[in-house]
């Protein structure tokens, strides 16, 4: 069974989830004013059952997990996606 959920690391704990979960997951970068460096990571989309109960019940890494509006749920945080100036 698959959910939609969307999960958001510190920046730090990203080596980490990828070791754990696969290099896939926890790539796009955000940050609170939408600058790089990115601050927390995330990942949002379908979850299989056992994907999102080994990040909600097993990991050790910190992580806040939303199951509503993915735009809402980043604004919640205070967070958007980080991306690169031109400058």
């Amino acid at each position: 069974m698959n959910t939609f959920a969307s999960v958001i690391i510190p920046a730090e704990a990203q080596a980490a989830a990828q070791a754990e979960l696969g290099e896939g997951f926890f790539t796009a970068p955000l940050s609170a004013d939408g600058s790089m460096p990115a601050t927390h990571f995330w990942s949002s989309g379908l979850f299989h059952s056992t994907e999102l109960n080994t990040i909600v019940n097993s990991v050790a890494w910190a992580k806040v997990v939303g199951f509503t509006d993915p735009a809402a749920f980043l604004a919640e945080q205070g967070l958007q996606p980080a991306v690169e100036s031109d400058v």
